[in-house]
C-alpha cells in the first residue's frame, strides 16, 4: 500500500489565480510568476515516480490535482481528489471528482495478482467454480458462485454498479 501525504490547507484561490493558470482541456498547470527556479509559462511542479505532479509554493508542497480542484471551485477538497481512469498525470478537470477514501479505493485497478483478469472474481478450487465477491465498508460480501467467467464478472459488475454507483470499476 502506498502512504499518502499528510493533506495540507492550501494557499487561497485569489493566491494560487496569482502564480498559476490552469488549462481544463490539458490539465496543465503553468506558472505566471518567475522566480527561484520557476519560468514564466512554464509546466508547474514536478512529475515524481507515482505519476503524480507535485507543485511546491512557498516552500511547501502540494498535489497539483488538490492545487486544480482549489483553482476551479474556490474550496480545499473535502477528503481526496479521484483520477476517474486512474492515470494520475491526467489532470483535465473532466477527469477529477471529489471522493471519500472509500469511493477512491472502489476505484482502483484490478490487482497483479489477479489471474481471472476480471476485478473480483477468482477460481475458487473447492468447487471448480469461479467465484465472485466485492468489498464495500471493509467486508467482503460473498456474490456467488459460477460456472463460467462471464457470469461471475457479469454479477460482480451488477453489484459494483448497485454498491459502488459511479466509483464502479470493472477492470
Amino acid at each position: 500500500m502506498t502512504k499518502s501525504l499528510p493533506i495540507k490547507i492550501l494557499p487561497s484561490q485569489d493566491y494560487l489565480l496569482r502564480h498559476l493558470s490552469y488549462d481544463p482541456q490539458t490539465g496543465e498547470l503553468r506558472w505566471k510568476i518567475q522566480g527561484r527556479g520557476r519560468r514564466l509559462d512554464h509546466l508547474a511542479g514536478r512529475l515524481r515516480s507515482t505519476g503524480y505532479r507535485y507543485v511546491e509554493i512557498d516552500h511547501r508542497i502540494y498535489l497539483a490535482h488538490r492545487i486544480i480542484w482549489k483553482l476551479m471551485t474556490g474550496d480545499d477538497p473535502k477528503e481526496i481528489i479521484d483520477h476517474k481512469d486512474n492515470d494520475p498525470t491526467n489532470n483535465r478537470w473532466s477527469n477529477l471528482r471529489e471522493a471519500t477514501k472509500a469511493d477512491n479505493q472502489r476505484n482502483t485497478k484490478n490487482y497483479v495478482t489477479n489471474r481471472s483478469g476480471v476485478k473480483g472474481v477468482s477460481w475458487h478450487s473447492p468447487t471448480g467454480k469461479w467465484r465472485a465477491k466485492i468489498s464495500v465498508n471493509s467486508r467482503t460480501i460473498h456474490i456467488g458462485l459460477f460456472d463460467n467467467l462471464s457470469d461471475a464478472a457479469r454479477a460482480r459488475d451488477l453489484a459494483a454498479e448497485r454498491l459502488h454507483g459511479a466509483f464502479a470499476r470493472r477492470e
